[in-house]
């Protein structure tokens, strides 16, 4: 769907997640492509969670790594794009709620 856009002409921002061996920033095939390295705090997080998210041990690495990934995405996209470097943004999709943070 992105190099679509390219083809007819728009620019395409794209935010992912990075498994900490890709390059933060690049553009592949017109599309730049934003993936912020995520810093693993996962021994913090009992501290800070309902008991029903404590419950999932070694899967909480999955809680981190998602709302860390989403505040990363969200300071890159308002504060590096919009304000720093003046992007127009005319759509913003999001898959799911945990990514509406971004």
């Amino acid at each position: 769907m992105t190099r679509q856009f390219i083809d007819i002409g728009h620019d395409v921002t794209v935010f992912t997640l990075n498994n900490n061996g890709l390059k933060t920033n690049e553009v592949l095939r017109g599309v730049e492509v934003h993936r912020p390295l995520i810093a693993d705090a996962t021994n913090i997080w009992p501290f800070f969670v309902v008991d029903d998210l404590k419950k999932w041990g070694t899967n909480i690495k999955l809680f981190n790594g998602i709302f860390i990934y989403n505040i990363l995405s969200a300071t890159k996209f308002i504060n590096g794009l919009i304000r720093k470097e003046k992007y127009n943004f005319d759509v913003v999709c999001v898959h799911d709620w945990l990514s509406s943070i971004a």
